[in-house]
């Protein structure tokens, strides 16, 4: 694990300071350190894409991640030492700070500035935040973690199982994410390219809704 994060800070301090975004580039490697983790905690599948739009939520986290062929949660990057969400330090943009309010929806999501990282859920903190030692300078050691509380975010991250809810709040908001998702996906299929397994269905449905039941429906409203 320590192998992996050394790597990845030699790789970002590599990239900083020549006049690009700072942001951009912990991209490309946290995409490696993820594939190196993923496969120490032994799921070889795990892929990230970036720029995933989430339609309903007029938000677009920095990555989304799949487990084999599941979407098992979201990365949000903010650029070194900016912080994360709902820790002390943690002084947000509007523009931050409404992007926040939209991903709370959803069920299993990590912010990182590379130096700090938490997961939430639901908008609510599932982990304390884990600060790495070290740093992205030569000066500053090797980044490393001191504990086992790293590997075991990630590793919540990565296998994040769905859970019972608890009571009716718990209900409702993981309901409503799971239908945003859904809704994500309804409307992609229906504005995207024709060769997807099921637009073929969709659209007569949607067409038939239409017919008999909402003259002048579009697709967003049918989603």
């Amino acid at each position: 694990m320590n192998a992996a994060l050394a790597a990845f800070g030699r790789e970002v301090g590599r990239k900083l300071g020549r006049g690009g975004q700072s942001e951009d580039q912990l991209r490309g490697p946290l995409e490696r350190l993820l594939g190196r983790l993923s496969r120490h905690v032994g799921l070889p599948d795990t892929v990230a894409y970036g720029e995933v739009s989430l339609k309903d939520l007029h938000a677009r986290p920095d990555y989304a991640v799949d487990g084999g062929n599941a979407c098992v949660g979201y990365i949000e990057l903010k650029h070194p030492a900016r912080g994360v969400s709902l820790t002390r330090d943690w002084r947000p943009s509007s523009k931050e700070r409404r992007q926040w309010h939209k991903l709370q929806a959803r069920p299993n999501l990590v912010y990182s500035d590379g130096l700090l990282w938490r997961r939430y859920k639901y908008g609510e903190p599932a982990s304390e935040p884990v600060r790495l030692t070290g740093g992205f300078t030569s000066s500053s050691g090797p980044l490393c973690a001191t504990d086992g509380q790293f590997m075991g975010l990630i590793s919540d991250f990565l296998m994040w199982p769905p859970e019972a809810p608890r009571s009716l709040a718990e209900l409702i908001k993981s309901r409503a994410g799971l239908c945003a998702r859904l809704h994500d996906e309804v409307y992609a299929v229906l504005a995207g390219a024709p060769g997807h397994a099921a637009h073929e269905h969709l659209t007569l449905l949607a067409e038939n809704w239409r017919d008999l039941l909402f003259p002048g429906l579009d697709n967003e409203n049918f989603a």
